[in-house]
């Protein structure tokens, strides 16, 4: 599980005026903050995309990092041993990661001791 903010820019447009955190079920690409590197787990997308990634270094096991995420998190720039690309949210979603030290254990998000 991961969370995301997302308030920031609608507290301060006057949009919102409340910080929202966002649960993500799983530990997926689109769940990474810009900076952040972690190790490809599984692609669950039809062959021919899997292929195409592959040959851009997006496979299981290879590592990635998220360079920036851009346009409300709907498109992602990903650095892939070298290799930059472009994401779509709806790609990124498919991708299961593990960050570092395995996932994620809470700490970041006040939920030590839990």
């Amino acid at each position: 599980i991961c969370l995301l903010y997302a308030g920031g820019f609608f507290a301060r447009a006057g949009m919102g005026g409340r910080s929202r955190a966002y649960i993500c079920p799983m530990e997926t690409l689109d769940c990474l903050r810009a900076g952040e590197s972690a190790k490809i787990a599984e692609i669950a997308a039809p062959d021919d995309v899997r292929e195409r990634l592959k040959m851009l270094n997006v496979r299981p096991g290879a590592e990635v990092t998220l360079v920036k995420a851009v346009f409300f998190r709907s498109t992602f720039l990903l650095d892939a041993d070298g290799v930059r690309l472009g994401l779509r949210k709806s790609l990124a979603e498919k991708i299961s990661v593990i960050r570092p030290g395995g996932a994620t254990d809470g700490a970041e998000y006040g939920e030590a001791g839990r």
